[in-house]
């Protein structure tokens, strides 16, 4: 699936759910790696109860960097699995370069970030363009 997602170049609007599956980062990363459209201005990817980690937030992070120039709105739902401190800097940081963001809804829980982690992604959203 990710690697046909990368083939459209026009592709404005990505939403993928996956909820309570068995999906682990061997499959996230290869999803996550196929966001990389340069015209993605919606990116909703929800991976609740999942057995993804970090290895899958930092795929993502890259993503979001190389769709940073059109990327408006940006939900991320990796509740219930192991993603982490790493996962939770990437992110963030990648939010940091999207220069058009203007919404961004981020969903952590029973997750193993921490303080660190949380505060992080909080410095991500830390924009005034950012409205909600």
């Amino acid at each position: 699936l990710g690697s046909p997602l990368r083939a459209c170049d026009k592709l404005n609007k990505a939403c993928l759910a996956l909820y309570n599956t068995a999906l682990t980062d061997f499959g996230g990363q290869a999803l996550a790696s196929g966001l990389k459209c340069r015209a993605l201005q919606h990116l909703d990817i929800r991976l609740f109860g999942t057995g993804v980690g970090d290895q899958t937030g930092l795929e993502l992070a890259q993503s979001i960097r190389f769709c940073s120039s059109k990327l408006q709105t940006v939900f991320v739902g990796f509740g219930g699995t192991q993603a982490g401190d790493e996962s939770g800097s990437a992110i963030s940081a990648s939010l940091g370069s999207c220069s058009r963001l203007i919404k961004a809804d981020l969903q952590f829980p029973d997750t193993k970030i921490s303080d660190a982690g949380g505060s992080r992604l909080a410095q991500g959203l830390a924009r005034p363009e950012v409205k909600e």
